[in-house]
């Protein structure tokens, strides 16, 4: 049941900022404006599988994708995201929450750069 959950609630988030991109299309601001809650609940339901608040579901599943259970999540999150973020975007998470030392420090940098 909980996988399930998880499941569809990755795929509601993806659907959602894909058709947020959709709607705003060049203007990035009301688009960055619009996603904060979606990383929140994101982040949420990476605290509630027992990663960190600071780090996307997306990023946990990239640091241990070696893992049974994380393995093909780390594939169907990135299959999610290829129309809105690329190959990849598992990968490109964790690095940008490494580098900024969490989501929402990269979150901050790139709405300065909008």
């Amino acid at each position: 049941m909980k996988l399930a959950l998880l499941v569809v609630g990755i795929y509601a988030i993806a659907l959602l900022k894909c058709w947020l991109l959709a709607r705003f299309g060049g203007s990035r601001r009301p688009l960055m404006a619009a996603m904060v809650p979606l990383i929140a609940l994101d982040c949420l339901g990476n605290l509630l599988h027992g990663g960190s608040w600071r780090n996307t579901l997306s990023g946990e599943a990239w640091h241990h994708r070696q893992h049974r259970w994380w393995g093909w999540t780390h594939r169907f999150i990135d299959a999610l995201f290829l129309p809105l973020d690329g190959p990849d975007h598992c990968r490109r998470q964790a690095e940008r929450e490494a580098l900024y030392g969490s989501v929402w420090a990269a979150w901050g940098a790139s709405w300065r750069a909008a």
